[in-house]
């Protein structure tokens, strides 16, 4: 399982499954709209986006682990 960590600012705001961290990341992009917010992937060390549009099950689903 790919794993991510979002920071706003210097400050680590969430780590863990896609899914988790966007919703996390929306959460906070709802109270501060112009919170410098970067995300990254905790194997390859790249930093990468989240599409956030949509109700917060539409994000789940789009982020959720393939089905195995």
């Amino acid at each position: 399982m790919t794993t991510y960590t979002a920071f706003h600012g210097r400050r680590r705001l969430a780590s863990g499954p896609a899914a988790d961290v966007a919703l996390a990341v929306r959460a906070l992009l709802e109270t501060l709209p112009a919170a410098d917010v970067l995300i990254f992937d905790d194997a390859s060390g790249r930093q990468t986006d989240f599409d956030l549009t949509g109700s917060e099950a539409e994000v789940a689903a789009r982020l959720a682990p393939p089905p195995t």
